[in-house]
């Protein structure tokens, strides 16, 4: 694609995406967006903490609070109901680490902003966050441009998929701690077509790690980039064809890295520092009893692994509120046969790849296989956290911790099905995909957040 036609529709899907984050902020209301009022009650104690604030003042913030968000959550009623009068007593929560990243800048930027109103607060919060969904689309394009330079279908396909995602564009309209996790995973991957493509540097080095840095800071959802980036490092210094005999010295790597991780959670410190900050694990005399124990092979077991999954799915396009609106099975079953008609399409696009009918340069096919890696690792270390570890009181999680890998989800998927089609039907696939994108995207305004938060709807 040309440069001067390239930026025309990159101006405007990143202008559609700004829209949709600016619509969805306006009409999910702050009781309904998830822990938004437990996000924006962090970000403010963290801002009286950096500000050295007294107890008094503190409680006189937490008071504040309160009143504003009642009178936010019950516009019918006169505001004279709650006044900071009634609140009076109310604390802050303990501020966060500066560990956490998100808290610490949100904190940072209200505290130069110095406004008066807490909903004014709220929506400026709320635009950051569509400031990040916005910045995670850019990336998006630059990736596919990079990975794809002569195929426009996939160059447009893949950031338009990551736009119109229902899920992804409620998120971009909330306060949510997930946002800036997302947007450095996503210059993650940035970083990673550039190294493999153009070779390593120190500039790209430094850039690497001080963005890994950044990510694992801002939340533990990015914590699957260490292995990833394990994977990366023996795929940049593999320098022969992806196959059985790489598979060969993959695993047995892989087993060594195990054996050396393993032996260092005997060492107490170790263990304690991973326990705290990374993932919680009983000891390692424990350890191999607690992920091999016999009742997690049992059929009841499989089941809730497949709710778990189920539900990680929906919450990837749509569970609005505190996870209880639910789309209609419909689109839930459409975007899967979608997607596994881009799995059908990948598995062709590998077998014509093997059969060199596709000319794919081993840059390339390192990092195609790092995407569909990550998304294996996103998806394996929630089981792991939530499950297995936990087995004794499991839970179950949320789909938008995943948006994290929203660019290899969106790449493989685009992939698959520019595959599985001729390039004389891409536009058809293209044009029947955005439609049926906008028209989930209209039904879930109109019909469920309409309906659900303001009792209206248009049909």
């Amino acid at each position: 694609m040309q440069t001067k036609n390239f930026y025309i529709p990159v101006i405007l899907i990143l202008c559609i995406v700004l829209l949709r984050g600016l619509i969805y902020s306006l009409v999910i209301p702050f009781d309904q967006a998830p822990d938004e009022k437990h996000h924006f009650l962090q970000i403010k104690a963290k801002q009286m903490q950096l500000k050295d604030a007294s107890k008094e003042e503190r409680q006189e913030v937490a008071a504040h609070i309160e009143a504003a968000w009642s009178q936010l959550w019950y516009v019918d009623t006169p505001e004279e109901r709650f006044t900071r009068e009634r609140f009076k007593g109310s604390n802050l929560p303990t501020p966060p680490s500066s560990q956490q990243l998100y808290y610490l800048v949100t904190a940072t930027i209200l505290r130069l902003c110095s406004l008066e109103e807490i909903r004014n607060e709220i929506y400026l919060l709320r635009g950051l966050s569509v400031l990040c969904g916005v910045i995670v689309v850019g990336f998006a394009m630059l990736i596919s441009r990079e990975l794809f330079p002569s195929e426009r279908f996939l160059q447009l396909g893949i950031p338009i998929f990551i736009a119109f995602v229902p899920q992804f564009s409620a998120m971009n309209g909330v306060i949510s701690n997930d946002k800036l996790a997302e947007v450095f995973a996503t210059l993650l991957f940035w970083i990673l077509v550039r190294i493999f493509k153009q070779g390593i540097s120190w500039q790209y080095g430094l850039a690497y790690l001080l963005t890994i840095a950044l990510a694992l800071l801002s939340k533990r959802t990015t914590y699957f980039l260490l292995p990833l980036s394990l994977l990366a490092t023996f795929l940049y210094c593999w320098k022969k064809r992806l196959g059985v005999r790489m598979h060969l010295y993959l695993f047995g790597a892989m087993l060594l890295v195990i054996g050396i991780g393993y032996g260092l959670l005997w060492l107490p410190g170790v263990h304690s520092w991973v326990h705290d900050h990374i993932i919680s694990i009983p000891d390692a005399r424990r350890l191999p009893k607690a992920i091999f124990r016999p009742e997690l092979f049992t059929a009841a077991t499989l089941l809730y692994i497949a709710k778990f999954f189920t539900v990680m799915y929906w919450g990837f396009w749509g569970i609005f509120g505190y996870m209880t609106i639910h789309l209609h099975h419909f689109w839930y079953v459409a975007a899967a046969c979608a997607q596994i008609l881009a799995i059908v399409g990948l598995v062709k696009y590998v077998i014509q790849a093997k059969r060199q009918r596709i000319i794919l340069k081993a840059w390339q096919a390192s990092l195609l296989y790092l995407f569909g890696a990550s998304i294996v690792l996103a998806l394996l270390i929630p089981v792991l956290r939530s499950i297995i570890l936990k087995f004794d009181a499991p839970d179950l999680t949320q789909g938008r911790y995943l948006f994290t890998i929203m660019v290899p989800i969106s790449t493989l998927t685009l992939l698959g099905l520019s595959a599985l089609f001729p390039p004389k039907y891409h536009r058809w696939v293209g044009g029947i995909g955005i439609g049926a994108l906008c028209l989930l995207d209209a039904i879930v305004i109109v019909k469920y957040l309409f309906l659900n938060f303001h009792h209206a709807t248009l049909f």
